[in-house]
């Protein structure tokens, strides 16, 4: 028989760590604002993409997607982390006003309520996500 220390201990997995969500909102609300100032001055916000094109890289410009946009002669905006609607109070969209300026006030307040550590805002936030999350795990009895 052979002799060595057995054991039932397995390797952990990898666990990535992920960016502080309150961070990555604070920068998406920061290219929104940027949106909106290009627009105020008659110009599209673009970022560069890699594409492949016949497995070569390439980059590309591309509009950077709006949160905002316009119906009935007023602004509304929706804000996001990731993919996920941050909803404040259960509300999906902000009413904003008339103008551009109203969108960039819009923003700019919520800017003011993660500073704040406004409840509302943080509350939604964290409600997003956790929408973001991969469930892999969650349905795994031990």
């Amino acid at each position: 028989m052979i002799e060595l220390n057995f054991s039932n201990k397995q390797k952990p997995m990898a666990v990535v760590k992920r960016n502080d969500p309150v961070k990555v909102f604070r920068a998406a609300l920061a290219q929104q604002l940027n949106v909106v100032a290009q627009e105020l001055n008659g110009k599209t916000l673009t970022i560069e993409r890699r594409r492949y094109h016949h497995g070569k890289p390439t980059t590309i410009a591309v509009p950077v997607r709006k949160w905002y946009w316009a119906d009935d002669g007023e602004y509304y905006l929706i804000l996001r982390y990731s993919s996920q609607k941050v909803k404040i109070r259960g509300y999906e969209s902000i009413r904003c006003g008339a103008t551009l300026g109203h969108v960039q006030a819009t923003l700019n307040r919520v800017v003011e309520a993660l500073d704040d550590q406004d409840e509302d805002v943080l509350v939604a936030l964290d409600d997003a996500f956790e929408r973001t999350r991969w469930k892999k795990f969650t349905n795994v009895q031990s």
